[in-house]
């Protein structure tokens, strides 16, 4: 889904990469190879039965996704990531500047790739993630459009997780915070990124993403307040997952 920048399979995403537009960029080839190192087309993504928990941690810039994702995976005896990977980190720059559909392209890869890690560390202990598929997607929305009217409707495909990025999460939390408290924290970090500025200015992109998060499904999110303090927030989400079990 091109037009959107919201990629639904390994291989649409491979697709952009070598079309004729991008192939021969060396930036591109470099993420290619390092996705194609980890991937064996071979062996499949599964569905590990009685696997330990993928729970991903989704939000707004400082609605505490790092402090959470840190002290759960604590609680929980597991493992944090993020995406992108550290392997990725070099390419963002490059990526955070080409047009939508390419800069989710990339987006897109590293998330495959983070599934080829988390599909083995899963055997062992629970992964706690600070974003995954609903952030690529939401914000691939909220840079196309710039108001909630023009949104896919609820319930389109485009809101679907895609069927080949397994594991699927257990849980996705979704940390919701004021704006008044997400701009104080904003103001104790000594840099901001484009799109941390762009969330301070404009209130429709705002709106544009929260709304995105709130149409996707299978699995669609839990929201959980974050204004409050850390503590209540990550013994909510402990407690939900703990009933999933």
């Amino acid at each position: 889904m091109r037009k959107w920048g919201i990629y639904h399979s390994l291989e649409e995403v491979l697709q952009v990469f070598r079309s004729e537009e991008l192939a021969s960029i060396p930036e591109v080839q470099e993420a290619v190879t390092l996705f194609l190192k980890g991937y064996d087309p071979e062996k499949k993504l599964s569905e590990l039965h009685n696997r330990h928990p993928l729970i991903v941690v989704e939000g707004l810039d400082a609605s505490g996704k790092t402090t959470v994702t840190h002290l759960l995976s604590k609680r929980l005896g597991g493992v944090k990531m993020s995406t992108p990977g550290p392997q990725f980190a070099a390419l963002r720059p490059f990526f955070d500047q080409q047009p939508n559909h390419i800069r989710r392209a990339y987006y897109s890869l590293t998330n495959y790739a983070a599934a080829l890690e988390i599909n083995e560390l899963l055997e062992e202990k629970p992964v706690i993630l600070d974003r995954f598929w609903h952030s690529t997607a939401a914000y691939a929305l909220a840079g196309e459009v710039d108001d909630v009217a023009m949104l896919p409707p609820a319930g389109d495909q485009i809101y679907q997780w895609p069927k080949d990025l397994k594991p699927y999460p257990e849980k996705v939390i979704f940390l919701q915070v004021t704006e008044a408290e997400r701009m104080k924290r904003i103001s104790r970090r000594q840099t901001a990124t484009a799109e941390e500025d762009r969330l301070a200015k404009e209130a429709n992109f705002r709106k544009v993403i929260n709304e995105a998060y709130r149409r996707m499904y299978e699995p669609q999110i839990l929201e959980v307040d974050s204004t409050r303090p850390v503590k209540h927030v990550v013994n909510e989400i402990f407690d939900i997952v703990s009933k999933a079990k």
